[in-house]
């Protein structure tokens, strides 16, 4: 080992994986917030469901906000949570700048809307 080699030159900086957003909504996100629709949604050629999926920073889901299915609060099992914690359970590897806190979501007759809430 050379001089150089010992002051840690020429050894490359680590440098953190940025993951795809696109792979990330459609791996993780997605289905995450398909466990959480499935357990609430009674029809879905009619229904409409709002409502906010908060995260902590693990990226586990610690509660489900403002839920509303057809104008009416509804809640959701603790076992939908659980499913839709493990299609999560790989983000707690994303690089600090792409964490998030929150899913916000709209189902109506079908479609699913959704916006990620990161931290200020």
């Amino acid at each position: 080992m050379g001089f150089l080699d010992k002051l840690g030159f020429g050894k490359k900086a680590p440098v953190e994986a940025v993951i795809d957003p696109m792979a990330m909504m459609q791996e993780h996100v997605h289905p995450a917030l398909l466990s959480v629709l499935g357990n609430v949604v009674d029809n879905e050629d009619s229904d409409t469901v709002t409502g906010l999926i908060r995260l902590d920073e693990a990226m586990r889901i610690t509660g489900v906000d403002r839920l509303v299915r057809n104008d009416a609060p509804a809640a959701v099992e603790p076992s939908a949570i659980q499913e839709a914690n493990e299609h999560l359970a790989p983000l707690a590897q994303l690089p600090e700048q792409q964490r998030f806190n929150g899913i916000d979501f709209s189902f109506n007759a079908g479609a699913v809307e959704m916006n990620l809430n990161y931290p200020d």
